[in-house]
């Protein structure tokens, strides 16, 4: 227990500047993700993203982080794993204040999705640095009109990969067929 206590100390310590680090790239991303969603949804609603912190005050973040740690160290032994901490963080998605998870259909939860993996993109700045953009399989539950707003928008992109079982009619750019071992340009 006295090698646990120092280690949750440490931890402690990590987990404040892991939890200042997630809440602001959140709130970069929900600055950006709500316009990458309406661009490619075609729907003018709000997303955006609920960070589900163990611990909401920096203030007195390690003192309530040792807290909570404490309170299930007894239950954490039996188990042989933690219950709880920063590597147990989660977050939600919200589409006008509604959880995307429990009231979103299939449609809502999958542009949403898309809009989340590609705002990333625009938070660098620097044109050199910008990340290359990897899609798998993403076209399988959108519609014609979702795809074509969807290939529209990743015009923007420098590189794009997009991977798919079927050929889309709005991807104009390279076009390479996967075949038995061998890969053709088309």
């Amino acid at each position: 227990r006295e090698l646990l206590n120092v280690l949750t100390v440490q931890m402690a310590r990590y987990a404040k500047e892991i939890f200042i680090s997630r809440v602001m790239f959140i709130k970069q991303i929900n600055d950006v993700l709500e316009n990458v969603f309406k661009e490619i949804s075609l729907r003018d609603e709000s997303l955006k993203i609920k960070y589900l912190a163990i611990v909401k005050n920096t203030d007195k973040y390690e003192e309530e982080f040792l807290k909570i740690f404490d309170k299930n160290l007894d239950n954490d032994i039996k188990r042989k794993s933690t219950t709880s901490g920063i590597q147990r963080e989660d977050f939600e998605l919200y589409i006008n204040d509604r959880n995307l998870a429990l009231y979103g259909s299939q449609g809502e939860n999958r542009m949403a999705v898309i809009a989340l993996r590609l705002s990333p993109y625009f938070l660098v700045k620097d044109e050199r640095k910008k990340p290359v953009v990897i899609l798998d399989d993403v076209l399988s539950e959108l519609d014609e009109k979702h795809e074509e707003r969807l290939f529209r928008f990743l015009s923007k992109f420098e590189q794009v990969f997009v991977t798919n079982t079927k050929r889309s009619e709005y991807c104009k750019e390279n076009y390479y067929i996967c075949n038995e071992n061998t890969i053709m340009k088309e």
